[in-house]
């Protein structure tokens, strides 16, 4: 644990931008990513998508409660080892 993850308090609400192919399938993986790792804190219908402005790329936000920086840091693997995915931010 870095002191950076001492400052925050946990749980906390979070949320992150998936960007990766503008494919049905990313925003499809994401959300099956974040039910598994994250349970009754992530609600799929808050899930938003933007698709980037030549079309190439989908950005996809959510939001749940981190129970702490080793669950971030769980759930930031998982998302970026996906084929699909290109940044988590």
């Amino acid at each position: 644990m870095s002191a950076s993850d001492e400052l925050v308090d946990y749980p906390r609400d979070y949320g992150l931008r998936v960007v990766g192919d503008n494919v049905d399938q990313l925003e499809l993986d994401v959300i099956a990513l974040m039910e598994e790792h994250c349970g009754d804190s992530f609600d799929p219908d808050k899930v938003t998508t933007q698709p980037s402005s030549n079309g190439t790329y989908m950005s996809v936000r959510v939001s749940f409660r981190a129970e702490s920086p080793q669950h971030l840091s769980l759930l930031f693997r998982a998302l970026q080892a996906n084929k699909r995915v290109r940044m988590v931010l």
